[in-house]
């Protein structure tokens, strides 16, 4: 069993109904109106055979990523572009914000370089 701080969470019963894309769409539009920013959601190819356990990581990220922008950004709009392919699913959070100044971050922030990278996990 696993401690309650590491228990696995899932993506929202009423969104996993209908598969990933629906979830991310359907929380970028009440995280839009709960925040009131403008979240513009686009996905232009779909493949459903995308394991569970990635949809969470997507779905996961995504949260944290809207998250950030909207906290830090001093914007009111954000996107959330999400491609699936051959290759695998690139999801892309962005904001036309302030940004980070590079000079306050410390330099062991593994988050900040592994984010800034331009892997496609």
């Amino acid at each position: 069993m696993y401690p309650s701080a590491f228990a696995p969470v899932a993506i929202p019963r009423r969104y996993s109904i209908r598969g990933s894309r629906p979830a991310l769409r359907n929380y970028c539009e009440e995280y839009g109106t709960l925040t009131s920013h403008r979240i513009i959601f686009r996905c232009d190819t779909f493949r459903a055979s995308v394991p569970q356990a990635v949809e969470l990581c997507v779905y996961r990220v995504m949260q944290e990523a809207l998250q950030n922008a909207v906290k830090h950004s001093r914007v009111k709009e954000a996107e959330v572009d999400l491609e699936y392919g051959e290759w695998g699913v690139r999801l892309t959070v962005s904001d036309h914000g302030v940004g980070i100044d590079p000079r306050l971050r410390q330099a062991t922030d593994s988050g900040w370089s592994a984010s800034r990278s331009g892997r496609d996990w």
